[in-house]
Protein backbone atom coordinates (compact mmCIF):
# COMPACT_ATOMS: atom_id res chain seq x y z
CA UNK A 1 0.00 0.00 0.00
CA UNK A 2 3.08 2.25 0.98
CA UNK A 3 4.14 1.99 -2.66
CA UNK A 4 0.48 2.52 -4.36
CA UNK A 5 0.47 5.92 -1.78
CA UNK A 6 3.99 6.49 -3.86
CA UNK A 7 3.01 6.55 -6.77
CA UNK A 8 -0.41 8.48 -6.15
CA UNK A 9 2.19 10.89 -5.21
CA UNK A 10 4.46 11.22 -8.02
CA UNK A 11 1.34 11.50 -10.22
CA UNK A 12 0.53 14.63 -8.79
CA UNK A 13 3.65 15.99 -8.81
CA UNK A 14 3.69 15.51 -12.28
CA UNK A 15 0.74 17.08 -13.16
CA UNK A 16 1.71 19.85 -11.07
CA UNK A 17 4.90 20.56 -13.18
CA UNK A 18 2.64 19.84 -16.17
CA UNK A 19 0.05 22.90 -15.11
CA UNK A 20 3.14 25.40 -13.95
CA UNK A 21 4.54 24.87 -17.36
CA UNK A 22 1.07 25.22 -19.44
CA UNK A 23 1.11 21.70 -20.70
CA UNK A 24 -1.85 21.46 -19.61
CA UNK A 25 -4.67 23.41 -18.47
CA UNK A 26 -5.20 22.00 -15.00
CA UNK A 27 -6.03 18.57 -13.30
CA UNK A 28 -8.82 17.17 -10.56
CA UNK A 29 -8.59 14.06 -8.04
CA UNK A 30 -11.87 12.22 -7.56
CA UNK A 31 -11.62 9.35 -5.08
CA UNK A 32 -9.28 6.97 -7.22
CA UNK A 33 -10.21 9.25 -10.77
CA UNK A 34 -7.94 11.37 -12.42
CA UNK A 35 -9.37 14.01 -14.82
CA UNK A 36 -6.52 15.84 -16.81
CA UNK A 37 -7.91 19.34 -19.24
CA UNK A 38 -6.04 20.31 -21.59
CA UNK A 39 -5.65 23.45 -23.47
CA UNK A 40 -6.16 23.36 -26.80
CA UNK A 41 -9.74 21.59 -24.67
CA UNK A 42 -11.26 18.09 -23.95
CA UNK A 43 -10.62 15.57 -21.10
CA UNK A 44 -8.59 12.92 -20.18
CA UNK A 45 -9.65 10.75 -17.37
CA UNK A 46 -8.03 7.68 -15.77
CA UNK A 47 -8.21 6.30 -12.79
CA UNK A 48 -6.07 4.50 -9.82
CA UNK A 49 -7.76 1.92 -7.98
CA UNK A 50 -5.73 0.78 -5.04
CA UNK A 51 -8.02 -2.62 -4.32
CA UNK A 52 -5.52 -4.76 -2.29
CA UNK A 53 -7.64 -7.91 -3.58
CA UNK A 54 -5.68 -8.79 -6.31
CA UNK A 55 -7.67 -11.66 -7.56
CA UNK A 56 -10.98 -10.01 -6.83
CA UNK A 57 -10.70 -7.02 -9.45
CA UNK A 58 -13.13 -4.65 -9.04
CA UNK A 59 -15.26 -3.47 -11.88
CA UNK A 60 -12.69 -0.11 -12.21
CA UNK A 61 -13.85 3.28 -13.65
CA UNK A 62 -12.44 4.30 -17.31
CA UNK A 63 -10.19 6.25 -18.56
CA UNK A 64 -11.42 9.02 -21.62
CA UNK A 65 -11.11 11.62 -23.64
CA UNK A 66 -13.77 13.66 -24.62
CA UNK A 67 -14.51 14.51 -28.11
CA UNK A 68 -17.95 16.47 -27.75
CA UNK A 69 -18.52 19.53 -26.59
CA UNK A 70 -44.38 7.38 -23.49
CA UNK A 71 -45.32 3.58 -23.90
CA UNK A 72 -43.93 2.42 -26.86
CA UNK A 73 -44.74 -1.61 -26.15
CA UNK A 74 -45.32 -3.63 -29.14
CA UNK A 75 -47.56 -6.50 -29.55
CA UNK A 76 -49.64 -6.04 -26.19
CA UNK A 77 -46.35 -6.36 -23.89
CA UNK A 78 -44.04 -4.59 -22.63
CA UNK A 79 -40.79 -5.25 -23.25
CA UNK A 80 -37.41 -6.19 -21.29
CA UNK A 81 -33.68 -5.29 -22.96
CA UNK A 82 -30.24 -6.44 -21.14
CA UNK A 83 -27.02 -4.79 -22.25
CA UNK A 84 -23.35 -6.12 -21.32
CA UNK A 85 -20.70 -4.27 -23.68
CA UNK A 86 -18.10 -5.96 -21.00
CA UNK A 87 -19.70 -9.59 -21.53
CA UNK A 88 -16.77 -11.57 -22.46
CA UNK A 89 -14.56 -10.07 -19.31
CA UNK A 90 -17.22 -9.92 -16.72
CA UNK A 91 -19.25 -13.14 -17.39
CA UNK A 92 -21.81 -13.11 -16.06
CA UNK A 93 -25.65 -14.59 -16.56
CA UNK A 94 -27.62 -13.01 -13.87
CA UNK A 95 -28.41 -9.95 -15.89
CA UNK A 96 -29.65 -11.92 -18.32
CA UNK A 97 -31.44 -14.25 -15.82
CA UNK A 98 -32.93 -10.91 -13.90
CA UNK A 99 -34.84 -10.15 -16.93
CA UNK A 100 -35.99 -13.74 -17.36
CA UNK A 101 -37.19 -13.57 -13.38
CA UNK A 102 -39.67 -10.63 -14.67
CA UNK A 103 -40.55 -12.15 -17.68
CA UNK A 104 -41.66 -15.19 -15.81
CA UNK A 105 -43.68 -13.17 -13.21
CA UNK A 106 -45.76 -10.85 -15.32
CA UNK A 107 -47.14 -11.76 -18.35
CA UNK A 108 -47.49 -8.88 -20.10
CA UNK A 109 -43.15 -8.23 -19.70
CA UNK A 110 -41.59 -10.31 -22.66
CA UNK A 111 -37.43 -10.25 -22.75
CA UNK A 112 -36.96 -9.08 -25.96
CA UNK A 113 -33.59 -8.12 -26.71
CA UNK A 114 -30.22 -9.16 -25.51
CA UNK A 115 -27.30 -7.03 -26.49
CA UNK A 116 -23.92 -8.49 -25.60
CA UNK A 117 -20.07 -7.27 -26.09
CA UNK A 118 -19.66 -5.18 -29.26
CA UNK A 119 -23.54 -5.32 -30.04
CA UNK A 120 -24.04 -2.67 -27.29
CA UNK A 121 -23.33 -0.05 -29.90
CA UNK A 122 -24.06 3.76 -29.88
CA UNK A 123 -27.00 3.21 -32.48
CA UNK A 124 -28.48 0.54 -29.90
CA UNK A 125 -28.25 3.21 -27.52
CA UNK A 126 -30.07 5.45 -29.15
CA UNK A 127 -33.20 2.83 -29.35
CA UNK A 128 -34.17 2.19 -25.93
CA UNK A 129 -37.12 4.33 -26.21
CA UNK A 130 -39.76 1.28 -26.06
CA UNK A 131 -38.14 -0.39 -23.45
CA UNK A 132 -40.04 -0.65 -19.82
CA UNK A 133 -37.14 -2.54 -18.25
CA UNK A 134 -33.40 -1.65 -19.44
CA UNK A 135 -30.69 -3.72 -17.32
CA UNK A 136 -26.97 -2.63 -17.65
CA UNK A 137 -24.01 -4.18 -16.84
CA UNK A 138 -20.61 -2.70 -17.34
CA UNK A 139 -17.93 -0.28 -16.29
CA UNK A 140 -18.60 3.23 -15.39
CA UNK A 141 -16.25 6.45 -13.77
CA UNK A 142 -17.10 10.08 -12.84
CA UNK A 143 -15.25 13.35 -13.67
CA UNK A 144 -16.49 16.93 -12.93
CA UNK A 145 -17.27 17.57 -16.44
CA UNK A 146 -18.38 14.61 -18.04
CA UNK A 147 -20.21 13.49 -14.62
CA UNK A 148 -21.15 9.74 -14.52
CA UNK A 149 -20.93 7.89 -17.60
CA UNK A 150 -20.82 4.11 -19.05
CA UNK A 151 -18.89 2.56 -21.86
CA UNK A 152 -20.23 0.71 -24.84
CA UNK A 153 -18.80 -2.59 -27.00
CA UNK A 154 -18.47 -0.11 -29.52
CA UNK A 155 -14.90 0.10 -31.30
CA UNK A 156 -13.48 3.13 -32.72
CA UNK A 157 -12.48 3.94 -36.16
CA UNK A 158 -11.62 7.15 -37.50
CA UNK A 159 -14.94 7.57 -39.42
CA UNK A 160 -17.04 7.02 -36.60
CA UNK A 161 -15.00 8.98 -34.83
CA UNK A 162 -15.50 12.01 -37.50
CA UNK A 163 -19.17 11.42 -37.53
CA UNK A 164 -19.72 11.22 -33.96
CA UNK A 165 -17.91 15.15 -33.50
CA UNK A 166 -21.33 16.25 -34.48
CA UNK A 167 -23.28 14.08 -31.65
CA UNK A 168 -23.56 15.01 -28.06
CA UNK A 169 -22.28 13.08 -24.85
CA UNK A 170 -19.94 10.37 -26.73
CA UNK A 171 -16.41 10.08 -25.16
CA UNK A 172 -13.52 8.04 -26.22
CA UNK A 173 -12.26 5.23 -24.03
CA UNK A 174 -8.89 4.06 -23.51
CA UNK A 175 -9.09 0.85 -25.51
CA UNK A 176 -10.78 1.27 -28.44
CA UNK A 177 -14.25 1.67 -27.07
CA UNK A 178 -16.83 4.53 -27.05
CA UNK A 179 -18.61 5.87 -24.13
CA UNK A 180 -21.70 8.02 -23.41
CA UNK A 181 -22.59 10.90 -20.46
CA UNK A 182 -26.16 12.59 -19.49
CA UNK A 183 -25.17 14.34 -22.83
CA UNK A 184 -26.08 11.50 -24.99
CA UNK A 185 -29.19 11.02 -23.19
CA UNK A 186 -30.13 14.46 -23.38
CA UNK A 187 -29.83 15.17 -26.84
CA UNK A 188 -31.57 11.89 -28.06
CA UNK A 189 -34.61 11.28 -25.96
CA UNK A 190 -35.66 14.93 -25.12
CA UNK A 191 -39.40 15.51 -24.51
CA UNK A 192 -39.71 12.02 -22.31
CA UNK A 193 -39.23 9.93 -25.31
CA UNK A 194 -38.35 7.11 -22.83
CA UNK A 195 -40.78 4.30 -22.07
CA UNK A 196 -41.11 5.39 -18.37
CA UNK A 197 -38.67 2.69 -17.86
CA UNK A 198 -36.77 0.93 -14.34
CA UNK A 199 -33.29 1.78 -15.26
CA UNK A 200 -30.86 -0.37 -13.64
CA UNK A 201 -27.02 0.84 -14.28
CA UNK A 202 -24.50 -1.72 -12.61
CA UNK A 203 -21.51 -0.24 -13.44
CA UNK A 204 -18.70 2.14 -10.83
CA UNK A 205 -19.83 5.58 -9.98
CA UNK A 206 -22.77 5.88 -12.17
CA UNK A 207 -24.54 7.70 -8.78
CA UNK A 208 -21.87 9.76 -7.75
CA UNK A 209 -23.92 12.99 -8.00
CA UNK A 210 -27.55 12.81 -9.89
CA UNK A 211 -26.44 14.68 -13.03
CA UNK A 212 -27.03 10.94 -15.12
CA UNK A 213 -30.31 9.65 -13.14
CA UNK A 214 -31.72 13.32 -13.25
CA UNK A 215 -31.61 13.56 -16.41
CA UNK A 216 -32.64 9.88 -17.65
CA UNK A 217 -35.84 10.73 -15.73
CA UNK A 218 -36.25 14.12 -17.36
CA UNK A 219 -36.10 11.93 -19.96
CA UNK A 220 -39.06 9.64 -18.97
CA UNK A 221 -37.42 6.92 -16.67
CA UNK A 222 -39.36 6.40 -13.92
CA UNK A 223 -36.84 4.91 -11.94
CA UNK A 224 -32.69 4.80 -12.28
CA UNK A 225 -30.73 2.65 -10.10
CA UNK A 226 -27.05 2.84 -9.92
CA UNK A 227 -24.13 2.66 -7.67
CA UNK A 228 -21.86 5.04 -6.26
CA UNK A 229 -18.04 4.52 -5.40
CA UNK A 230 -16.34 1.42 -7.36
CA UNK A 231 -18.55 -1.53 -6.98
CA UNK A 232 -17.57 -5.13 -7.26
CA UNK A 233 -18.93 -7.28 -9.66
CA UNK A 234 -20.19 -9.99 -6.77
CA UNK A 235 -22.25 -7.08 -5.03
CA UNK A 236 -23.47 -5.59 -8.21
CA UNK A 237 -24.95 -9.53 -9.65
CA UNK A 238 -25.77 -10.29 -5.94
CA UNK A 239 -27.68 -6.70 -5.71
CA UNK A 240 -29.04 -6.93 -9.18
CA UNK A 241 -30.85 -10.86 -8.86
CA UNK A 242 -31.96 -10.08 -5.69
CA UNK A 243 -33.79 -6.33 -6.41
CA UNK A 244 -35.37 -7.91 -9.39
CA UNK A 245 -36.34 -10.89 -7.88
CA UNK A 246 -38.33 -9.19 -4.91
CA UNK A 247 -39.48 -6.76 -7.49
CA UNK A 248 -41.09 -9.62 -9.12
CA UNK A 249 -42.82 -10.81 -6.30
CA UNK A 250 -46.59 -9.95 -5.72
CA UNK A 251 -49.40 -10.27 -3.00
CA UNK A 252 -53.04 -10.03 -3.81
CA UNK A 253 -51.93 -8.97 -7.68
CA UNK A 254 -50.06 -6.02 -6.40
CA UNK A 255 -46.58 -6.43 -7.33
CA UNK A 256 -43.99 -4.79 -5.02
CA UNK A 257 -42.18 -1.17 -5.99
CA UNK A 258 -38.63 -0.88 -6.31
CA UNK A 259 -38.45 1.29 -3.03
CA UNK A 260 -39.26 -2.62 -1.37
CA UNK A 261 -37.01 -4.30 -3.80
CA UNK A 262 -33.93 -2.37 -3.07
CA UNK A 263 -34.66 -2.70 0.76
CA UNK A 264 -34.62 -6.28 0.58
CA UNK A 265 -31.88 -6.27 -1.38
CA UNK A 266 -29.93 -4.36 1.12
CA UNK A 267 -31.38 -6.75 3.64
CA UNK A 268 -29.85 -9.91 2.18
CA UNK A 269 -26.82 -8.52 0.86
CA UNK A 270 -25.91 -5.56 2.98
CA UNK A 271 -26.47 -1.78 2.69
CA UNK A 272 -22.91 -1.49 1.21
CA UNK A 273 -19.97 -3.58 -0.82
CA UNK A 274 -19.10 -5.56 1.74
CA UNK A 275 -16.23 -6.79 -0.91
CA UNK A 276 -14.31 -3.91 -1.14
CA UNK A 277 -11.28 -3.25 0.23
CA UNK A 278 -9.92 -0.16 2.06
CA UNK A 279 -7.62 2.15 -0.03
CA UNK A 280 -6.67 5.72 0.60
CA UNK A 281 -7.23 8.70 -1.82
CA UNK A 282 -5.95 12.20 -1.77
CA UNK A 283 -9.21 14.18 -0.94
CA UNK A 284 -7.95 17.59 -1.82
CA UNK A 285 -7.83 18.43 -5.37
CA UNK A 286 -4.46 20.06 -6.73
CA UNK A 287 -2.84 19.58 -3.13
CA UNK A 288 -0.53 16.63 -1.52
CA UNK A 289 -2.38 16.85 1.74
CA UNK A 290 -5.58 15.42 2.66
CA UNK A 291 -4.53 12.50 3.07
CA UNK A 292 -6.85 9.29 4.78
CA UNK A 293 -8.05 6.52 5.02
CA UNK A 294 -11.02 5.51 2.76
CA UNK A 295 -13.73 3.53 3.76
CA UNK A 296 -16.62 4.29 2.02
CA UNK A 297 -18.05 1.72 0.18
CA UNK A 298 -20.17 1.12 -2.71
CA UNK A 299 -23.64 1.42 -2.31
CA UNK A 300 -27.49 0.65 -4.59
CA UNK A 301 -28.98 3.84 -5.12
CA UNK A 302 -32.62 4.64 -6.39
CA UNK A 303 -33.60 7.54 -7.87
CA UNK A 304 -37.40 8.43 -9.42
CA UNK A 305 -39.56 10.38 -11.21
CA UNK A 306 -41.35 12.66 -8.40
CA UNK A 307 -43.29 11.07 -5.65
CA UNK A 308 -43.95 7.61 -7.43
CA UNK A 309 -42.32 4.46 -6.80
CA UNK A 310 -41.82 2.03 -9.71
CA UNK A 311 -43.99 -1.34 -9.94
CA UNK A 312 -43.73 -3.65 -12.50
CA UNK A 313 -47.70 -3.37 -13.28
CA UNK A 314 -48.02 0.11 -13.69
CA UNK A 315 -50.24 0.89 -16.60
CA UNK A 316 -51.28 -3.08 -16.78
CA UNK A 317 -54.66 -4.49 -16.64
CA UNK A 318 -53.70 -6.37 -13.74
CA UNK A 319 -53.09 -3.40 -11.89
CA UNK A 320 -56.66 -1.92 -12.12
CA UNK A 321 -58.12 -4.77 -10.37
CA UNK A 322 -60.23 -4.24 -6.91
CA UNK A 323 -57.80 -6.60 -4.95
CA UNK A 324 -54.95 -4.60 -6.46
CA UNK A 325 -56.62 -1.43 -5.70
CA UNK A 326 -57.70 -1.86 -1.67
CA UNK A 327 -53.50 -3.40 -1.59
CA UNK A 328 -52.08 -0.43 -3.04
CA UNK A 329 -54.13 2.09 -0.71
CA UNK A 330 -53.69 0.44 2.57
CA UNK A 331 -50.05 0.16 1.58
CA UNK A 332 -50.26 3.89 0.75
CA UNK A 333 -51.60 5.37 3.17
CA UNK A 334 -49.33 2.48 6.05
CA UNK A 335 -46.14 4.16 4.08
CA UNK A 336 -47.67 7.41 4.94
CA UNK A 337 -48.00 7.03 8.51
CA UNK A 338 -44.57 5.23 9.09
CA UNK A 339 -43.41 8.42 6.90
CA UNK A 340 -44.93 10.89 9.17
CA UNK A 341 -43.45 9.13 12.74
CA UNK A 342 -39.42 9.80 11.23
CA UNK A 343 -37.97 12.41 13.03
CA UNK A 344 -34.38 13.71 13.12
CA UNK A 345 -32.09 10.91 15.29
CA UNK A 346 -29.11 12.09 17.12
CA UNK A 347 -25.62 11.11 16.48
CA UNK A 348 -25.74 9.14 19.56
CA UNK A 349 -28.45 6.89 18.91
CA UNK A 350 -27.41 6.51 15.25
CA UNK A 351 -24.18 4.90 16.50
CA UNK A 352 -26.12 2.82 19.08
CA UNK A 353 -28.09 1.16 16.02
CA UNK A 354 -25.39 0.28 14.16
CA UNK A 355 -23.20 -1.05 17.46
CA UNK A 356 -26.11 -3.30 17.81
CA UNK A 357 -26.79 -4.25 14.29
CA UNK A 358 -23.17 -4.41 13.28
CA UNK A 359 -23.70 -4.74 9.64
CA UNK A 360 -20.96 -2.80 8.19
CA UNK A 361 -19.56 -1.25 11.66
CA UNK A 362 -16.62 -0.36 9.46
CA UNK A 363 -18.44 1.98 6.85
CA UNK A 364 -21.13 3.19 9.63
CA UNK A 365 -17.63 5.40 10.75
CA UNK A 366 -17.38 7.82 7.62
CA UNK A 367 -20.43 9.41 8.36
CA UNK A 368 -19.69 11.70 4.50
CA UNK A 369 -20.12 8.05 3.08
CA UNK A 370 -24.41 7.67 4.87
CA UNK A 371 -25.17 10.96 2.49
CA UNK A 372 -27.54 9.15 -0.12
CA UNK A 373 -29.30 7.30 2.60
CA UNK A 374 -28.96 9.32 5.29
CA UNK A 375 -30.49 12.95 6.03
CA UNK A 376 -28.19 15.01 7.42
CA UNK A 377 -29.08 18.23 9.28
CA UNK A 378 -27.73 20.68 12.05
CA UNK A 379 -29.87 18.91 14.26
CA UNK A 380 -28.68 15.45 13.96
CA UNK A 381 -28.46 12.36 11.49
CA UNK A 382 -30.52 8.76 11.51
CA UNK A 383 -30.68 6.41 8.98
CA UNK A 384 -34.34 5.91 7.98
CA UNK A 385 -34.57 2.55 6.95
CA UNK A 386 -33.00 1.22 10.30
CA UNK A 387 -35.25 3.01 12.12
CA UNK A 388 -38.63 1.74 10.26
CA UNK A 389 -37.52 -1.77 11.06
Amino acid sequence: MKLAVDVYRNIIDYLDTQVETGTIAGYSCYYECFSIYFVGGGTLACTFPFSEDIQSTPMRSLDVLNISANSHATGGFQEIITLQPYASELKSKVFDNSAKEVEKSVQEYKFTNNLDNDSVTIEALKNLDRYRVIIIDGHGGWDSKSHSFFGTGEKRTIEKDREYEKDKGIIWLQGGRYGVTYEFFDFHYKNKSLNKPLIYIGACHTMDDDVLSDTLIKCGAKSVAGFNNEVKSLYNRNMCSTFFSELSKSEQGLYNTASKALSEAKSKNGLVDGTTDKWYYFFNEKSKKGEKENTTRAELILRQAGNVDFRLTDNLNDFTSPDAVKTLHEQEEKESNTKSKFVQRSKAEFESYFEKNPIDKQASKDYRYWGHSVDMCNAGIYYRDAWEK
